[in-house]
């Protein structure tokens, strides 16, 4: 039992931590879009 609740939490971590690092990859590409249309 505690190696699969161990291993949810790995899972849980990965796949929050991923959607973050992509959260922050298309914030960035959206402020260099809006920055390029802006000057």
């Amino acid at each position: 039992m505690n190696e699969v609740t161990e291993q949810e939490f790995l899972n849980i971590n990965f796949f929050f931590g991923l959607s973050c690092a992509r959260n922050v990859f298309i914030f960035f590409h959206q402020f260099n879009k809006l920055f390029e249309n802006g000057y």
